[in-house]
């Protein structure tokens, strides 16, 4: 008789036990931010937690000893890792799927493990709503592929430079290189710089990663894939790029500008020039007057004869020569309106052998 009652208080005594292992386990699950819920191997729910509940807005006793389809329709996108932890395979790693709780679109984490006793006896499933983080990461995403299509049309070529090493390069300046992107990719940026500009370039790059003055805009001439060089009119800041520090380089193609500001430089020259000229045209145009005059007035002398009036008369040609002369300076400077008569190049060629 009492070893009967001993064991009716060891049997009290181990139900007591289980049931405060009970209540301190179903604690722990219903404390826990996912929703957790128990399946058996028809597909019934056997556990169901508080943020189950919350979730769907489906107490405990309304779910437990359902069909899981039938409380959890949605959970039909995950029903291939409920099967396959029935097979006792192994646990399935999460993956953002479309999902609604309380009646709005989400996304959720299913993840499913496998119940395992003397055999598998159903699934522990866990679902965390992720809904927040998915739409960070589309935002994000979103707001990558914004700015890689202004990047990518930009009209200016975009380079970031670290370590002296190309590591962003956009299409402007693929174009403009005549480099494909795996090639500029690790690429000394100094490889495309002109020669005769790579030890200035080289210093304000320098200068800027220790922190020091250089100018933030300045131009500079590249060579190109083909060896052509470009003139670039670069804007350059200093940028962190990956935790270290680097540069961010815009640069604008004005070959085109450099090429007219040549050729306007060089029409202000001919212009000065001409102006030059057709002040020397009138005083030389004066010096040679007083030479076909004098020259006339000794020919007007009957008495020369000879070789000396030959010498005279060849004086006044040239005279009259270097007249032809001055009025084509006058032309080139604009002083005079030019008139276009043929010309014979033989009586030119000759004229011009008598003075050699």
């Amino acid at each position: 008789s009492q070893d009967l009652s001993s064991s009716y208080r060891n049997l009290d005594l181990q139900k007591t036990e289980l049931q405060e292992t009970r209540n301190y386990l179903s604690n722990i699950i219903n404390s826990m931010p996912s929703m957790i819920m128990g399946i058996d191997k028809d597909m019934r729910i056997t556990q169901w937690n508080l943020q189950a509940e919350k979730s769907t807005g489906i107490s405990a006793e309304a779910a437990i000893g359902r069909s899981l389809t039938e409380v959890l329709p949605q959970i039909h996108s995950g029903m291939y890792k409920i099967k396959e932890a029935m097979e006792g395979k192994s646990v399935k790693r999460d993956e953002s799927i479309p999902f609604e709780i309380m009646g709005e679109k989400a996304f959720a984490d299913i993840t499913v493990y496998p119940l395992i006793t003397n055999g598998i006896d159903g699934a522990v499933i866990r679902i965390d709503d992720v809904t927040t983080r998915k739409k960070v990461e589309n935002a994000l995403l979103e707001s990558q592929e914004k700015y890689r299509l202004v990047v990518d049309n930009a009209n200016d070529g975009i380079v970031i430079i670290q370590d002296g090493l190309i590591t962003f390069a956009n299409k402007k300046t693929i174009e403009a290189s005549g480099y494909s992107l795996d090639e500029l990719i690790g690429m000394n940026f100094i490889n495309l710089i002109a020669e005769e500009d790579r030890q200035a370039t080289m210093h304000y790059y320098m200068a800027r990663i220790r922190g020091e003055y250089a100018p933030k805009d300045y131009s500079f001439r590249i060579i190109n894939r083909s060896g052509q060089l470009l003139w670039v009119a670069a804007h350059i800041v200093i940028i962190t790029w990956e935790g270290r520090p680097a540069t961010l380089n815009f640069m604008r193609g004005i070959t085109h500008q450099k090429k007219t500001e040549e050729q306007l430089q060089q029409a202000q020259k001919m212009e000065a020039i001409g102006t030059l000229a057709g002040g020397i045209a009138h005083d030389f145009n004066n010096l040679l007057q007083a030479i076909q005059g004098y020259t006339q007035l000794l020919l007007m002398d009957e008495k020369k004869s000879g070789s000396s009036l030959r010498e005279l008369q060849e004086i006044l040609g040239a005279a009259r020569r270097g007249g032809e002369l001055t009025r084509q300076l006058l032309t080139f400077s604009r002083k005079v309106e030019s008139h276009m008569r043929p010309l014979n190049i033989n009586n030119e060629i000759e004229r011009v052998e008598k003075i050699l």
